[in-house]
């Protein structure tokens, strides 16, 4: 009669989020000389699903048993697993677990973004508390209705001790750790050219345990009219919850005047080692729509005198009916590092709300040197035969630099040769030099 046991007391699920799931093994041994048939049965609520649920055991061997927990409703678990084995003893484990919903809530009680000019935008802070001990993914759909005209992006930038993070559901941009220089290099050679990329629509946030997290809602009204849904914002899996309904809503007029852009991004500005560097420029256009009345403005530039990093000039002026004014903005960092400043932009002296704000934004980094591959392996050659292989140095941002180069002692042994075809001066002119 060949005896069998399962190895472990108990299994213990602890708490798992609603419709998370969850596995766990365990393993039945066979401590006889002749094979074991065993059949497995259990008593536990239908989103628990064990495999192999039958087999042989070698003799003095084990197998292994998957026991998968899925449930899309909370619930306290607590049954067994019964496996009968062929002529031999019953064995038994009891199991227990819990499914659970995050008590996830959003503090603010409504968004109510007030009169906004379409064409402009305005902000509000959205905060999330989770007060469970697990945590809680939430999933945000802006793609429908006048949801579209939302966008959200985390209030403080992430750090290694961030309680939560958003993502894109169809984000599959490699991070900056993922890319090759060869990636890098095409990044450089088209950042410049390309067209604003379209944002994502669509959100999972992820809140950890008793964990709060501020994130910054935008709503760009596109017509005149009343805005007014409910926020579309759900607990994976579960749903709705009365913690995170929340009403949006914004009433949409018709602009005194026109700012295009009122979004500058400057891209990428090299930080070269200057006693009085140039700044990168562009121009906002402000047009005046009233053709009957003019109208006054000026910007705060106590936000500019932060850290002088952008400019705008003029700071106020007045423009007559029907006619336009040109803004120049320019962008001119000392040191690396992503910026962005969002300007108060007011019309005719009222001080107690911005018509709009004028969003600079723009990142420094210093000139760098990449080689095209990360690793040089130069083909096998028969004695005497000559092996070259051509690689690429990328240069981005230098100016003007002459190449040096020295080989490291551990290779200075053997007869390597290294030549630059088109010379040892790198330019502006040329991204890649052989």
């Amino acid at each position: 009669m060949p005896p069998s046991r399962i190895k472990e007391k108990q299994l213990d699920f602890e708490q798992i989020l609603v419709s998370d799931e969850k596995t766990k093994s365990v393993y039945l041994r066979n401590k006889h000389k002749t094979t074991a048939v065993f059949q497995v049965y259990w008593k536990l609520p239908p989103g628990v699903t064990i495999l192999p649920t039958r087999g042989r055991i070698p003799p003095d061997s084990h197998t292994e048993l998957k026991v998968t927990f899925n449930l899309n409703e909370p619930i306290v678990m607590s049954g067994d697993i019964l496996v009968n084995v062929r002529g031999g003893k019953q064995a038994k484990l009891a199991v227990k677990g819990e499914t659970v919903v995050p008590q996830v809530k959003i503090v603010e009680d409504e968004f109510d973004f007030g009169p906004v000019t379409f064409g402009s935008s305005s902000t509000m802070k959205l905060t999330f508390v989770n007060e469970s001990n697990i945590g809680a993914i939430l999933d945000l759909d802006l793609t429908e209705g006048d949801a579209e005209y939302l966008e959200i992006a985390p209030a403080h930038e992430h750090g290694d001790d961030e309680s939560s993070f958003i993502e894109s559901f169809d984000d599959g941009a490699a991070g900056l750790d993922e890319m090759d220089a060869k990636d890098m290099s095409a990044a450089t050679e088209e950042s410049d050219n390309d067209e604003e990329e379209e944002k994502p629509r669509k959100y999972t946030i992820k809140v950890k345990k008793l964990a709060t997290v501020e994130f910054i809602l935008t709503f760009k009204p596109e017509d005149a009219k009343n805005y007014t849904f409910e926020l579309p914002i759900s607990l994976r899996g579960y749903g709705k919850t009365d913690g995170t309904s929340r009403l949006v809503s914004c009433r949409g007029i018709k602009p005194k005047c026109i700012i295009q852009p009122n979004l500058v991004d400057f891209k990428k500005k090299v930080i070269n080692n200057l006693e009085r560097p140039v700044p990168v420029e562009a121009d906002i256009e402000v047009d005046n729509m009233d053709h009957h009345k003019s109208f006054t403005w000026h910007i705060d530039p106590t936000v500019l005198a932060e850290d002088n990093v952008f400019m705008v000039i003029p700071q106020k002026g007045r423009i007559e009916p029907g006619q336009r004014q040109i803004i120049r903005v320019g962008f001119n960092p000392l040191d690396s590092g992503t910026y962005e400043k969002h300007v108060p932009f007011y019309i005719d002296n009222d001080h107690t709300k911005p018509y709009t704000n004028l969003v600079l934004k723009g990142y420094g980094d210093y000139p760098n040197l990449f080689f095209e591959r990360k690793e040089v392996i130069l083909p096998v050659v028969p004695l005497d035969i000559e092996s070259r292989c051509q690689f690429k140095i990328i240069n981005d941002g230098y100016e003007n630099l002459q190449l040096k180069y020295e080989i490291t002692n551990d290779v200075g042994t053997l007869p390597l040769r290294l030549e630059f075809p088109e010379g040892k001066t790198l330019g502006v002119t040329k991204p890649k030099y052989p």
